[in-house]
């Protein structure tokens, strides 16, 4: 599998949890002993989105704000972790709201609590939210990212985030073969596409699908490929890195955002997961 797809999110839900181990992410990568990966991604709602009638938001109260972000904190610490007690390895967050003490305070419940290092992707077009990603502390390193628009001026100023992703724990695994190895990889990706509430809207839905693919094959390339043209024949066969697409992409199964996205060499995770669970 080349990667992982999750699709559409319910607002202010757990979109999904699930143990990825390499068969999965690293099967194409990897040939190295079993070391699972645990990947959630959840659409937070912004506070300066959020209604609270007569025109106002929920970002103008900040005992409100305040009040669901530490409820939205208590509710992750309770979903995301397993039997065992250990946190997911990576949530990919949508709708984070780029205010400092709004960002603080998220960071001191997951971050300082979980370890988690943060990274943060904020839209364009003056937007007031962004995409973020929690990597879980000494686990990961940093090898490359970066932060793009889908579109060109205003067209929805949606953004996408890559993390390529250096596997500490999965070299660690691979301690005992006799030949040196490169850190295993893993290249997140994490977007929110528009909602497409009429017919232009699902056409610019669909190309922010379609920059999306080529930024990953244009990322791949940059870091992995000598050229686009390497990536884009390795996306859907065989690549050097895992690759986990996450976020809120507003689409349901068969339309054609995610039609698109299969047919670039994705897997629907969440349906994978269902049907591997009988």
């Amino acid at each position: 599998m080349a990667a992982a797809l999750r699709r559409g999110l319910r607002r202010g839900r757990p979109a999904w949890l699930t143990e990825i181990g390499p068969a999965r992410a690293f099967s194409a990568a990897v040939a190295a002993p079993d070391v699972g990966l645990r990947v959630a991604t959840f659409n937070v709602l912004a506070p300066v989105y959020k209604r609270m009638g007569c025109g106002n938001r929920e970002s103008h109260y900040p005992e409100l704000w305040q009040k669901r972000a530490t409820d939205m904190s208590e509710l992750l610490r309770d979903q995301l972790l397993d039997s065992s007690g250990r946190p997911v390895d990576l949530l990919c967050v949508q709708e984070l709201w780029c205010n400092d003490d709004y960002i603080d305070l998220v960071r001191s419940n997951l971050g300082e609590r979980y370890a988690y290092d943060l990274e943060v992707a904020r839209r364009t077009g003056g937007k007031e939210d962004g995409l973020a990603v929690f990597l879980r502390g000494g686990r990961f390193k940093v090898r490359a990212r970066l932060r793009a628009p889908l579109g060109r001026g205003c067209q929805g100023q949606r953004v996408a985030q890559l993390l390529l992703l250096d596997d500490l724990d999965a070299l660690a695994a691979t301690a005992g073969f006799a030949a040196p190895r490169a850190p295993p990889s893993v290249l997140v990706v994490n977007t929110h596409l528009t909602f497409p509430h009429h017919a232009p809207e699902k056409a610019l839905q669909l190309r922010q699908a379609r920059r999306l693919t080529q930024l990953i094959e244009e990322f791949m390339a940059e870091h992995l490929w000598a050229s686009p043209q390497a990536a884009a024949s390795a996306f859907g066969g065989a690549p050097q890195a895992g690759v986990i697409l996450c976020g809120d992409f507003n689409a349901e199964v068969g339309s054609p955002v995610w039609r698109h996205l299969v047919d670039a060499g994705l897997v629907d995770a969440y349906h994978a997961v269902k049907r591997d669970a009988g």
